[in-house]
Formats: C-alpha cells, structure tokens, sequence
C-alpha cells in the first residue's frame, strides 16, 4: 500500500482547505475556548490517556482497519493543511494552546467525524488522542504523557467517564 502525497491528504479535507483557513484557522483564542481546551485535555488525561486502539475503534464505532485509516487520513490532512497555511514545520511535541485549540475545531468540523456511527463526547477530547498519536508517530497507540501540551491543573467541566 503506497503512502498519500500531501495533496492528496489535502484533498481529503471536508469541508475544504480553503474553508478552514477562512473559517477555523484564524481564529482568536478566547476565554470560553480556552476553558473548552482545558477540559478537553483534562478529560483526555483522567479518561483517555490510557486508551488503546482497539478501544478507539469501539468508542467511534469503526468495525475496520479502513474506517480508522479515514479517521487518521483526516487528522493529518488537517495537521498539514494548518501548518501549510501558518508557515511552520509540522509539529512534533508540544503544540501551544491556540494551534492546538484551531486544530481540534478543525477536526470536529469535518464530515467523516460528523458522520460517524457513534459520536463519542467530549469530541473534542477524543481528537485530541487521535491528534497526538498522530504527531507523536504512528508506531505508537499509547501517546505518552509527556509528549504533547501540558495537562492544565483547571478542572473540567463534566468528568464523566466514556
């Protein structure tokens, strides 16, 4: 099986590359987003941390090794679509929060996680796992704590395990 090029990730991406630069990838990091990211990555440390794949395929309901690639395939696109607009090297540990936060809303907004059999929630928070297995190398099916953003010490709202 022969590896994507970037523009056929790119292509990948629906909605399009140029609606989220128009849409997501600008955007402010306000105080309500800030508090949304930091309960997503509280979640994902108290619930998800842990999780491997075969219990991401349950919670999003992918029966396949197909639909979990389309899932993957989307979360790079969107990686290499942000960092193509911004001008940056693809990230590869810790993300600052206003890039991550641009990132996750990009993902959510995307058709194939909208459509999905199960949604899991926070959405938010399971993208986050996928994000950082993702950049942290896709050997890996256990992202380790100590790659990636900082866990903040805010609480989060809801810690209502999946």
């Amino acid at each position: 099986m022969s590896k994507k090029t970037e523009d056929e990730y790119i292509t990948l991406l629906n909605p399009s590359q140029d609606y989220l630069v128009q849409n997501v990838f600008h955007q402010e990091l306000t105080e309500e987003r800030k508090i949304r990211l930091a309960e997503a990555k509280r979640y994902h440390a108290d619930y998800l941390s842990k999780y491997t794949k075969k219990e991401f395929w349950d919670v999003f309901g992918v029966g396949n090794g197909q639909d979990w690639s389309a899932l993957r395939d989307i979360v790079r696109a969107v990686h290499l679509a942000y960092i193509n607009e911004h001008e940056r090297e693809p990230f590869n540990a810790r993300i600052p929060n206003e890039d991550l936060a641009r990132m996750l809303d990009a993902i959510a907004t995307q058709k194939v996680f909208r459509e999905l059999s199960r949604n899991p929630q926070p959405l938010e928070a399971y993208s986050y796992w996928l994000l950082r297995n993702h950049i942290e190398g896709q050997r890996r099916t256990k992202p380790s704590r100590s790659l990636g953003d900082v866990v903040t010490s805010q609480p989060a709202f809801g810690n209502i395990p999946p």
